[in-house]
């Protein structure tokens, strides 16, 4: 089953993402009820939501909504794993 995203859901998607690549840090894609979720993998073998915004009505405001929520749970990631 595909997903239809809309450019502002893609820009969230790709924020998330670029903040934790550099960390090692898997991602994925899921589909929870009314909610489009993107699944963030720590080191420690645990999963973490971050919900994506579907319907904003800044682009720009959805998209340093998803960086700053996704560099909040980074260095939360972060203080757990001892870093």
């Amino acid at each position: 089953m595909t997903l239809r995203l809309t450019r502002v859901m893609r820009a969230q998607i790709a924020v998330i993402r670029e903040v934790m690549a550099p960390w090692g840090l898997g991602t994925a894609i899921v589909n929870e009820g009314p909610h489009l979720v993107v699944k963030v993998f720590a080191r420690d073998g645990g999963a973490h939501r971050l919900s994506i915004s579907c319907t904003p009505k800044d682009r720009d405001a959805a998209v340093n909504n998803a960086r700053q929520n996704a560099k909040r749970l980074l260095s939360h990631l972060n203080a757990r794993a001892g870093y």
